[in-house]
């Protein structure tokens, strides 16, 4: 195994272990420090940023629970980086091509991933194959 090879596992056992690590952190604080982000995207109610902890006796209250707004806030904003285009359209211009690369370049590290562990498992992934399964899966059908 050459420097290189050792290096690049050594940078994703650290990536690894530190995101591991701040998510257990950030899953350890407490509530009213990691989740009262304003707005709440699931609060149709509460459009200027407030919460459904204002209203009085909330706690007596019946919750409705959509995580589908929450993900697709989620999906627009990380995408798009509206906010930033908004509010500051030359930090956008540099911010947006950073960030679209950044993602680019994780989608391709899990690509490469995939392929070593299908190279390792001697299942070959490549454009010139016909199916996704194995050849004995192929076979069988």
């Amino acid at each position: 195994m050459s420097a290189l090879q050792v290096l690049t596992y050594i940078s994703y056992a650290f990536i690894i272990i530190i995101y591991s690590w701040r998510t257990v952190k950030y899953a350890r604080m407490p509530r009213h420090l990691r989740w009262d982000l304003y707005p709440i995207p699931s609060e149709n109610k509460h459009l200027y940023g407030g919460s459904y902890f204002e209203d009085m006796e909330w706690w007596k209250k019946s919750q409705h629970k959509n995580p589908l707004p929450n993900i697709m806030f989620f999906i627009k904003d990380y995408l798009s980086f509206i906010q930033y285009f908004k509010s500051n359209r030359g930090y956008w211009l540099v911010l947006y091509p950073w960030h679209i690369g950044f993602y680019l370049i994780f989608i391709s590290h899990v690509l490469f991933f995939t392929g070593g562990l299908g190279l390792a498992f001697d299942f070959p992934i490549s454009s010139a194959s016909s199916s996704a399964l194995p050849c004995s899966y192929t076979m069988l059908r």
